[in-house]
């Protein structure tokens, strides 16, 4: 495999001199030449706003989306954003009062919102499974699942990464899990796309949202939402914010009705497909190398100051090496008081922006299931393709002086 010339990689990025940019989790950067890409196709759309840069059903954006994520152009509708993708799943899934559905106490409010929203109008049961903080092996998570389910548990909504910890879920065990139930299974891939290498087809879910702006640096107001099988629609979906539905053919997927939505952005959508086919060019499989070789960098340098305890992810070697990612969350102190004290933590990542301009996010990671209490607050760090080893050597400096500084 040919090497990657990450530097030239980074170049294609214009962040602001002096910016440190670990916060890769919440939003990427738009690389320039599809920054100038999207800027002609806004300027043309103002000069001639008749005139339409793509058709209808958004073939061409949609197939270079399916060739990254490895999935069928009409398994694929291109979004706003992950909530959109999981709402537009969820309420059109034909629940039925006392349904269950499972999910974590780790989701995203993307995830959390519909199901809250499920439960209030359709009476559903929506039970939330307590996960470790950090697991010790896929086969913990797995069996935690298992003993949930009951007759009346009709699906299983989890993300692939998790926000707060950066947990990669056993996407495939769950999901041939759910099969062997007959339980409908949708994941939030809002971390996992563009963090890592992904067959769609291959995790064995029946629908899957994904974020354009984050690890795909793609432009904001962009999503993807997967339908496995989508000609068949086994599950019944009914299309939600659709308004051809009904006029589509018979030929048509449920991915193809859900794509038809009035207006769209159409310059973000190709510039989404655009950050795509750059993806591609650089090699999924060097991303996510590259991705998690500096995400254990910073694993490394949280625990030889802070020991052991201060990381909430899973470790990026041995037994949890398949639940890492390229989030790690960590409490920078030996003390573990320090996890419960929200206002120390949120000073600590505005000292970092405000003295150093060091970027990272904060999180609240739920208690631990053996041990109810209190959630923690820690740090949050997300390294992606245009970020240096160098760039993580500053961050611990940075915090070695801020952690030493008299209270």
């Amino acid at each position: 495999m040919e090497r990657v010339d990450w530097h030239a990689v980074a170049a294609r990025f214009a962040f602001q001199p002096g910016l440190t940019w670990l916060n890769n989790g919440a939003a990427g950067s738009l690389p320039r030449t599809l920054q100038q890409m999207l800027s002609t196709a806004l300027t043309e759309a103002a000069a001639d706003p008749g005139r339409a840069t793509l058709d209808a059903s958004h073939q061409g954006p949609r197939a270079q989306v399916a060739a990254l994520l490895g999935a069928a152009p009409g398994e694929i509708v291109l979004t706003e954003n992950t909530t959109m993708g999981l709402a537009m799943t969820l309420l059109g899934f034909p629940f039925e009062p006392g349904d269950e559905i499972l999910t974590t106490q780790h989701e995203h409010a993307s995830l959390c919102s519909p199901l809250s929203l499920l439960a209030q109008r359709s009476s559903v049961k929506v039970v939330k499974l307590a996960l470790p903080s950090p697991p010790d092996t896929a086969d913990e998570i797995v069996r935690l699942f298992q003993r949930a389910i009951t007759p009346r548990t009709r699906a299983m909504c989890f993300s692939h990464v998790t926000g707060a910890t950066g947990l990669r879920m056993p996407v495939q065990e769950l999901c041939r899990l759910a099969r062997s139930y007959e339980i409908f299974t949708l994941v939030d891939g809002a971390q996992a796309a563009g963090m890592l290498e992904l067959t769609l087809k291959d995790l064995g879910c029946d629908a899957w949202a994904g974020a354009g702006h984050k690890w795909l640096n793609g432009p904001a107001g962009t999503g993807i939402l997967y339908l496995r099988d989508a000609r068949y629609n086994p599950w019944d979906l009914v299309p939600i914010l659709s308004e051809h539905a009904m006029h589509l053919g018979p030929a048509a997927t449920i991915a193809d009705a859900l794509q038809r939505r009035a207006r769209l952005d159409e310059p973000a959508l190709a510039t989404l497909a655009a950050a795509a086919d750059l993806q591609g060019s650089i090699g999924p499989h060097a991303i996510e190398e590259r991705v998690l070789h500096l995400a254990h960098i910073v694993e490394q340098r949280a625990v030889d100051l802070w020991g052991p305890g201060c990381l909430l992810s899973p470790w990026g070697r041995g037994s949890a090496q398949a639940l890492s990612s390229g989030i790690k969350t960590f409490v920078p102190a030996r003390d573990g008081t320090r996890a419960q004290d929200q206002a120390w933590i949120h000073g600590l990542a505005d000292r970092l922006r405000h003295d150093f301009n060091i970027a990272v996010a904060t999180a609240i990671v739920p208690a631990q299931p053996h041990a109810p209490g209190p959630a923690a607050h820690a740090l949050r760090v997300s390294t992606g393709i245009y970020n240096f080893p160098d760039q993580i050597d500053l961050l611990f400096t940075a915090l070695e002086q801020l952690t030493t500084r008299p209270h």
